[in-house]
């Protein structure tokens, strides 16, 4: 018996097993053969899992679809086979492919003939592996070719006989190759990097990935210098669980380019932790050692917590609560600027450690707005050497004026009080507190100390004007919101000739003096285009009713700022009761506004007394619909630097970014540096290539170039890669291997 009927319901269901669904233009069910004819529009499913097709047979008996005609058979597991005939077993999901390719996230893997062998596996003769997304019968930007290749998603691929084409020109064979198809971390070898640099000459890296549990990997890289020799690299992450992570870095050089001038055992180390224990304990570590000063200069990267010529590197413990602070910390310092590269680092002078503690400003009264707040802080000042202090001047007795002291102890306790009163729209705020500072030197380990008073008085108001706009307006308002505030600070005179100065809480100075301040801010209320949410047949009726009214209660305006201009001096007092001239310090001003594309930033500082600019710097950037930039900045400094750059992104074509900027120094009457360069990416977007040069006065003419192959979004693996002097490249791996740590 046989029936026929024309378009079904979506999915028809089959009595004798409720697992297989089907749908098509035409159906044919042979009760005796058990088997089922679909023409027109097939869909046909078991389980999960949908084939679509021009026709398909069913055959029950032997549980296997035969479809035929632009076939797509997607899995559960988002892959998808798309291929002119399949003959599919849909309990197994064994199947034979004719004219197809496979997909999986990026990975497309194509043939002839393709054998499905497992739930999640393959293999096919005469294929070819890639991430270019390319129409049937074009050759794609690149692919791997292999006389044989069995794949296993989510996992590997094994390329056998390999041959690397560009287009349909070959360019390298391998006899074996293993590629990752599936975005989530996996070990194995890591694609080689290979990068030049005047300094490092020809240079290629090698890497093995190792994820050895789901929640830390190691990868451990081999490093061949032309100039240098070999360099072995380690770099450990780990996340054991929430907000709780860490990264470790070892690496190790013998350097025959030093052996003359350095010990050519070269080293680094470099460690970085965050754990946030609860919403009040927290505590972090940066730490970064090399076995030599010039070691930043060849691998900055590898160090990048250097700056102006020191290492820093911290241990931090804080706990807090809505009302006060209490931390500890122990920072240690590298001196980069030694005279011998590998000299001891016994006369720099670390924190072992600062434990602080202060408190939020408190009331003290029920009725008065009279409020407490407290800062204190104990540091053990101490280097690494035997000596107590360096003696500059060669007396053998330490002078606080002319010897560097290298240990002491400090305590300090800075209690203040203030009591803010308001009268109308205006604000008085005193605060007044008491600064005690002991010290207790190595030299003679006999406690000394200071003891000063400061006093502070701010004056201020806030007025603002709202001018509302049109209502069919974007901008429904405009906000001017403009504070005016004086300040004076009083410090009385006090004696500190004998105290040593490690840092800024030892360096006081006396002071009297005013301060003003002005501050306008400009905010924008403009409405917001809410679009409504796509509908997606996943949602239930509850979630798109429940989603429409989370959306209704979102207010319709944002609120932006788009305009801050900021002026304050200081009036010294204290010079014009001594009759010393210029008592006014130096006008400082900063414009920041943003709106639309446009973005300026402008910050100087004037002097008031003879009225003449000392610095102004001004940058200015406009963004246009196209997706180019334009940029222009300004730099001046009084009897030191005068110039100007400018520079441009274009990015209106979607496949081609270029780029460029020029530098001119007024002093000099010259141009100080030129930069230029492209970056081209295709619209497959498996692939990129880029080139940008630079020229300055104080180097010769520099070009860099990348070529990267892109394995997954924003995923990227160099594989050549020229470089400027001093710099290294970045440790990129394929997507398929891991994925970078926050």
């Amino acid at each position: 018996m046989s029936s026929s009927y024309g378009a079904q319901p979506f999915f028809k269901s089959l009595k004798q097993d409720s697992k297989i669904q089907y749908n098509a233009d035409d159906w044919t069910y042979n009760l005796e053969k058990k088997m089922i004819f679909l023409k027109g529009h097939v869909v046909f499913g078991y389980g999960k899992d949908r084939v679509s097709a021009d026709s398909a047979t069913v055959d029950l008996t032997k549980e296997q679809a035969v479809v035929e005609g632009h076939v797509v058979l997607a899995f559960n597991d988002g892959s998808r086979v798309e291929a002119d005939k399949i003959v599919y077993n849909y309990k197994t999901q064994l199947a034979l492919v004719k004219n197809g390719r496979i997909l999986s996230g990026q990975s497309i893997i194509s043939a002839k003939d393709i054998e499905k062998t497992g739930p999640r596996t393959y293999e096919l003769n005469n294929g070819y592996w890639t991430s270019c997304d390319h129409c049937e019968g074009q050759a794609p930007d690149w692919k791997i070719w292999g006389s044989h290749t069995t794949a296993t998603l989510e996992e590997y691929g094994k390329i056998y006989n390999a041959v690397f084409f560009i287009k349909r020109v070959p360019v390298f064979w391998l006899p074996l190759i293993m590629l990752p198809i599936k975005q989530k971390r996996q070990t194995g070898i890591l694609f080689p990097q290979l990068s030049f640099g005047e300094d490092h000459g020809i240079a290629l890296l090698n890497q093995f990935f190792w994820a050895f549990s789901e929640h830390q990997d190691a990868t451990l890289g081999y490093h061949f210098y032309e100039k240098r020799g070999h360099k072995l690299g380690l770099e450990y992450r780990f996340i054991p669980f929430e907000n709780y992570s860490g990264h470790a870095n070892a690496y190790f050089l013998d350097d025959k380019k030093f052996e003359k001038t350095l010990h050519e055992d070269r080293m680094a180390f470099l460690f970085r932790h965050s754990w946030d224990m609860n919403q009040h304990l927290y505590h972090r570590i940066r730490s970064v050692w090399v076995s030599d000063d010039e070691y930043v200069q060849d691998f900055p990267k590898e160090a990048p917590f250097a700056s102006e010529g020191t290492i820093e590197s911290n241990f931090l413990a804080d706990w807090h609560t809505t009302h006060t602070n209490l931390s500890a910390e122990i920072v240690h310092y590298e001196d980069l600027l030694t005279v011998n590269p590998e000299g001891k680092n016994d006369q720099v002078v670390h924190k072992f450690p600062e434990v602080a503690f202060s408190t939020h400003p408190f009331s003290l009264h029920s009725t008065i707005p009279l409020f407490f707040d407290f800062e204190s802080s104990f540091v053990n000042f101490q280097n690494l050497g035997n000596d107590n202090f360096v003696d500059d001047n060669n007396d053998g007795v330490y002078q606080v004026a002319d010897d560097t002291l290298l240990k002491a102890y400090r305590f300090d306790f800075f209690p203040r009080v203030n009591m803010p009163v308001s009268f109308g729209i205006f604000e008085l705020v005193p605060e007044a507190g008491i600064r005690e500072t002991l010290y207790n030197k190595s030299t003679d380990r006999r406690w000394d100390g200071r003891n000063l008073f400061r006093g502070k008085i701010n004056f201020l108001t806030n007025i603002q004007k709202v001018f509302e706009k049109s209502p069919e307006s974007d901008i429904v308002a405009v906000r001017h919101l403009f504070e005016p505030r004086l300040e004076y600070m009083f410090i009385p005179e006090f004696d500190q000739v004998d105290l040593p100065q490690f840092d800024g809480v030892d360096v006081q100075t006396r002071r009297n003096e005013v301060t003003w301040y002005l501050t306008n801010w400009i905010h924008l209320k403009q409405r917001t285009k809410a679009e409504p949410e796509k509908s997606d047949l996943k949602k239930t009726l509850k979630e798109m009713i429940v989603g429409q009214e989370r959306q209704r209660a979102v207010q319709d305006f944002i609120f932006s700022e788009v305009v801050e201009l900021r002026l304050f001096q200081t009036l010294n007092i204290q010079k014009i009761m001594d009759n010393e001239p210029k008592p006014f310090e130096s006008l400082v001003g900063k414009l920041e506004a943003t709106y639309g594309g446009f973005k300026t930033l402008i910050e100087g500082q004037a002097d008031t007394n003879d009225w003449f600019m000392k610095s102004v710097t001004s940058q200015f950037q406009y963004s246009d619909p196209w997706s180019n930039t334009y940029g222009l900045n300004y730099n001046f400094k009084r009897e030191a630097a005068e110039d100007i750059q400018g520079s441009i992104q274009l990015g209106f074509i979607k496949w081609l970014k270029l780029f460029g900027s020029t530098k001119y120094s007024f002093v000099n009457d010259r141009f100080l540096e030129h930069k230029a360069g492209f970056k081209l990416l295709p619209l497959s977007k498996c692939w990129s290539f880029q080139f940008d040069f630079v020229k300055s006065v104080d180097q010769d003419l520099l070009f860099q170039a990348g070529m990267t192959l892109i394995f997954g979004v924003n995923k990227e693996v160099s594989i050549i890669e020229y470089q400027e002097q001093g710099t290294m490249a970045d440790y990129n791996l394929l997507p398929g291997f891991r994925s970078d740590v926050p």
